[in-house]
């Protein structure tokens, strides 16, 4: 429990600091508009404001494709509340977003941890 709390903290602080987490990830971006709801893939940018308001994301699916999402007010927000994205960009860890669009843009209204 502590080493998983150690570990949201350090990547807290990376996103926070303008560490690794924070550059911007390379790979091919879908065109807008053709994204498919849900996407499942690996986190690999958060957007942060301080350690507890995540502002979006951005995820890697299986084919490298990236998908950015604005973070929406979550249905599920209280079984994963938006900063546990850190703990899996830290572990490389996969997640299922469901996302609509938002005046063009792809915001996240359910996220979910996709088990092994």
């Amino acid at each position: 429990m502590i080493r998983a709390a150690l570990l949201v903290v350090v990547a807290m602080l990376a996103v926070a600091c303008g560490g690794p987490a924070s550059t911007a990830p390379s790979g091919p971006t879908p065109a807008p508009g053709s994204l498919v709801s849900p996407v499942e893939g690996v986190p690999v940018h958060i957007d942060a404001e301080g350690f507890t308001k995540v502002t979006g994301f951005t995820v890697r699916e299986d084919d490298g494709t990236l998908a950015t999402f604005a973070m929406g007010t979550l249905e599920n927000g209280d079984q994963f509340p938006p900063n546990h994205l850190s703990e899996h960009l830290a572990g490389g860890t996969r997640i299922r977003v469901f996302f609509r669009d938002e005046n063009g843009t792809p915001t996240a209204y359910r996220i979910e941890d996709v088990l092994p």
